[in-house]
């Protein structure tokens, strides 16, 4: 190309005509200076579409884990929600000796659990630290993605400060005055309890309170627990640490909304999934022995609680039951455990969702049973659809 231009210049000089050549050589350069910057923005549009393309996965996944840690925050503050009421019964009954008339052992038990959950944070950590934060053209969205770590992470410095400045405080006091399972041992031999028939060799095996126990060790009462001081300091202490730690879930649950709803309100394309709240189910036989259980515990008007709070050892140590304890106890005895998201606890909720009729504000089985325009029938109502509708899943599948 080089040598063709020298070629055209000389002859151009030859010919005395310096102005033509001045003139193509001009177009020459703006013609490669034209295709200079053609081609520098196509590189640009691709950069361009590969950065909104590398934005779109960003967010899409971004969008997933805070969806995921919604469910789980949820299911972190029910835990720790059933702990502080726990506690607060306990601590209250010191102030109220009525209540301890009758108390039930295992509600001393049950601050005893602990759990720590850290929301999904791995790809808004990415964008940070990678310093791919940029490619989030929105300036909200990016200040509020830099902000939702620094306030999650702050709130877990309180989960664990509580942990560790109340309740294994309050757990090795307790644990210094009384061996809690001898009062369940006890509570279990007064109203005849046997564990589930399902439950594994293993399991059997390493119980702390064995099921054909022939004495009580080291007895202790009830009454004499009540008229321990550092008792109840324990307890207030384990009271503190289960219900702060409740209040810190509930700002990471709300700051993990916040975000995503931020995403939304943005205009990114995401696809916006409750985990919890999936209408498509499937059932197993044990579905069907849970509910069949669960109809059997309220086979009469006069077993049934209309006063669910949702802790259901109350229901179960006087026999009279709201319909989420029924569920509750139901699958405790056919499996050994509670799954509060199975399908056949999901199944009842989606039906009261269909009748509940403005009686639900929050908890749809607690708030439906609790209703004054609930009906005992309607509750069987309930449960009689459960049945077929899982029975006729399980006939269709045979």
């Amino acid at each position: 190309m080089i040598p063709l231009f020298r070629r055209i210049r000389k002859q151009l000089a030859d010919n005395n005509k310096p102005v033509k050549y001045l003139r193509n050589a001009i177009g020459e350069i703006i013609m490669v200076v034209i295709g200079i910057l053609i081609a520098l923005q196509i590189n640009n549009w691709n950069t361009i579409r590969k950065n909104q393309e590398r934005e779109a996965v960003f967010v899409n996944q971004l969008a997933a884990d805070l969806q995921i840690s919604i469910s789980d925050l949820e299911e972190m503050m029910e835990l720790f929600s059933d702990m502080a009421i726990a506690s607060g019964k306990v601590v209250h009954a010191f102030y109220k000796p009525s209540l301890q008339k009758d108390f039930n052992p295992r509600v001393f038990s049950i601050p005893w659990k602990n759990g720590r959950y850290m929301p999904i944070m791995g790809t808004a950590k990415a964008l940070v630290n990678s310093g791919n934060i940029d490619l989030i053209k929105s300036v909200a969205l990016r200040t509020s993605i830099i902000g939702y770590l620094e306030k999650i992470e702050a709130n877990l410095a309180d989960v664990d400060r509580f942990e560790g400045s109340y309740y294994r405080r309050g757990i090795n006091e307790i644990d210094q005055q009384v061996e809690l399972s001898v009062l369940r041992a006890n509570y279990y031999k007064d109203n005849n309890y046997s564990y589930p028939k399902i439950i594994s060799d293993f399991s059997r095996a390493v119980i702390p309170v064995p099921d054909d126990f022939e004495v009580i060790p080291f007895p202790v009462t009830v009454e004499a627990l009540f008229n321990n001081r550092r008792i109840f300091h324990a307890y207030n202490t384990l009271l503190l640490a289960h219900r702060n730690t409740y209040y810190r879930y509930e700002v990471m649950l709300k700051e993990t909304e916040v975000l995503l709803q931020l995403i939304q309100s943005e205009g990114y394309a995401i696809t916006i999934e409750d985990f919890r709240e999936s209408k498509v189910l499937v059932f197993d036989s044990t579905d069907l022995r849970i509910i069949q259980k669960a109809d059997s515990i309220l086979s009469d008007k006069s077993n049934w609680n209309k006063d669910d709070d949702r802790d259901c050892i109350d229901d179960i140590h006087k026999g009279k039951y709201s319909l989420f304890c029924a569920l509750y106890k139901a699958s405790k005895d056919v499996t050994g455990k509670y799954a509060h998201r199975r399908a056949v606890m999901q199944q009842v909720r989606f039906i009261i969702e269909k009748k509940e009729q403005g009686r639900v504000i929050n908890h749809r089985l607690m708030d439906w049973n609790n209703h004054p325009e609930t009906s005992f029938e309607e509750l069987k109502q309930v449960l009689k659809e459960a049945q077929e509708s899982i029975e006729t899943q399980l006939n269709n599948h045979e």
